[in-house]
């Protein structure tokens, strides 16, 4: 719609323009305000299973954390803190402030797990510096898309004349190719640590596919990105504005998932040997052991006699690799 002088109009006409519509309909459609057709449908399904994979995934990151670690980081109470937001996320506020927080703690993740304590290497210092962009940008963006707009009231009221305003769609797109930016940093850093572990081929594309989940977020943020330009030269902003939203709530469970997924291994190897200690039945071999025994919530041992090693039990914090060499 084009800028009025609202306040200069009679009555009359303040009226027939509240009553019109803010744009034609695009060329071939015909507005039908009673029925239209929508795609909530796509949204209630997108919503609803982003959040059930967040939820599952945090839960199993709990469960690892709890019963094997026997303590909790800081990162998972800003993730914590992440996940309500993320509930509740609906508005732009919102989201900057949720993506914020699941990079930050996705970071101080990766410093714990691929940083021993007192080591200050070229992977300490690129996450260090993630943090502060990742903090400075999302803190920047959420100040700035508040005050686009002097009076305040214009950002919604566009009949309010005269304003000043800047263009704030240029910093959603810029906002949008940052966040792009450090999802791709966060991906490769891991993948610069695991391919220098002394063990075979095998176990390091594992251990490299299990972090590799980041480029479902990177992904996201791309999608995002793209409905983020469409939208930002698109009149009908509210209708476009949508599928922006969408691929917002898609790129946050991303980075949940790749926060949630490394320890995933250790939670489902535990209910495992939980489930064989109320069935009495090894967990690999199907084989029945008197109840009591402790012998079905162990795993089967090898020809010679030892335990067969498992790919992710070896990723202790401390024990994952030194990384002296990167300094």
């Amino acid at each position: 719609m084009a800028e009025v002088d609202f306040n200069s109009m009679t009555p009359a006409e303040q009226q027939e323009l509240l009553d019109g519509p803010s744009l034609a309909p695009p060329t071939g459609a015909v507005s039908n305000f009673n029925n239209a057709l929508n795609g909530n449908g796509v949204s209630y399904a997108t919503i609803g299973l982003c959040l059930s994979l967040s939820t599952v995934f945090l839960f199993l990151r709990a469960y690892a954390t709890f019963t094997y670690l026997k303590r909790q980081y800081l990162s998972d109470y800003v993730m914590a803190v992440a996940y309500r937001r993320q509930l509740f996320m609906v508005g732009t506020n919102f989201f900057v402030v949720t993506v914020a927080l699941v990079k930050a703690a996705i970071i101080l993740e990766w410093l714990r797990i691929f940083v021993p304590k007192g080591t200050r290497n070229t992977f300490f210092w690129i996450s260090h510096a993630l943090l502060w962009v990742n903090g400075l940008i999302n803190v920047a963006g959420l100040f700035t898309i508040n005050l686009t707009c002097i009076p305040h009231e214009k950002i919604w009221n566009r009949l309010i004349v005269p304003e000043h305003c800047i263009n704030g769609h240029a910093i959603d797109v810029v906002s949008a190719a940052v966040n792009l930016f450090i999802d791709l940093l966060i991906l490769l850093l891991p993948q610069s640590i695991i391919w220098t572990l002394m063990s075979s081929t095998g176990k390091r594309i594992g251990v490299a596919a299990v972090f590799a989940v980041g480029l479902l977020a990177c992904v996201a943020a791309a999608f995002r990105l793209v409905a983020t330009i469409h939208y930002s030269f698109s009149l009908d902003t509210t209708y476009n504005f949508s599928a922006v939203g969408l691929w917002a709530v898609a790129e946050t469970t991303c980075g949940i998932l790749v926060f949630s997924v490394p320890t995933a291994p250790k939670a489902f190897a535990g209910l495992g040997r939980l489930k064989s200690s109320w069935t009495g039945r090894s967990p690999r071999s199907g084989k029945t052991f008197p109840p009591g025994s402790g012998d079905g919530a162990s795993w089967p041992l090898a020809g010679n006699g030892r335990a067969k090693p498992r790919m992710y039990e070896e990723l202790d914090d401390s024990q994952l690799i030194m990384m002296d060499t990167l300094g």
